[in-house]
């Protein structure tokens, strides 16, 4: 999918929420909130890294956003080779 569509999605979500409700009882509005809490703290980690590593690179923002795609802090290890015997 597209990040426009998804950020569509997303945010249509959080404009128009969705009641909800279980036979006659509708649930309080704290119940939404810590729900969205708990769906946000798996993720909210990589947006957080991403603007972080952006703010503190060095150069115009373009030249770090143009080198934050290949890593070049991260080294990459081989993995182990198990011998024949």
């Amino acid at each position: 999918m597209r990040p426009s569509f998804v950020q569509f999605i997303i945010i249509s979500f959080l404009a128009f929420p969705p009641e909800v409700r279980l036979f006659d009882y509708q649930y309080p509005v704290w119940t939404n909130v810590l729900g969205y809490c708990i769906g946000i703290s798996s993720f909210i980690c990589v947006p957080t890294y991403m603007a972080y590593y952006l703010l503190r690179a060095k150069g115009s923002f373009k030249q770090s956003s143009d080198t934050s795609y290949f890593l070049p802090h991260l080294t990459l290890v081989a993995p182990l080779q198990r011998s024949t015997l």
